[in-house]
């Protein structure tokens, strides 16, 4: 089954905050991207998510250590997963993700 993902446009906020409160169950999660929508241009190469392994592989996630990238915190190595939304977006890099500090308030 193939996924088409789009870039998020105006006025999709709303929307993509009610699927990810839903998803997580509680605001927490939904907080932090509105806080790095504020902060951000979204326009990444990459995205690294902390997550079931089962449910994030179906959409091209991959172990990051796989690519030598390591997670700052204490989590079991499937869980913490990278996809290139570029191909090639990976190359050259290496070592522990360093999180912007939004995260810190859903970090605890």
């Amino acid at each position: 089954m193939a996924f088409a993902i789009r870039n998020e446009r105006p006025g999709d906020e709303l929307a993509i905050r009610k699927v990810v409160e839903q998803a997580f169950g509680q605001s927490t999660e939904a907080d932090l991207l509105d806080a790095l929508r504020r902060s951000l241009a979204l326009s990444h190469k990459i995205v690294i998510v902390l997550g079931d392994p089962l449910y994030y592989s179906r959409f091209g996630f991959e172990r990051a250590s796989n690519h030598g990238i390591d997670c700052p915190y204490q989590v079991p190595p499937e869980a913490f997963m990278v996809a290139e939304l570029v191909p090639g977006a990976l190359a050259g890099y290496r070592g522990v993700v360093r999180y912007r500090p939004e995260f810190d308030a859903v970090s605890t």
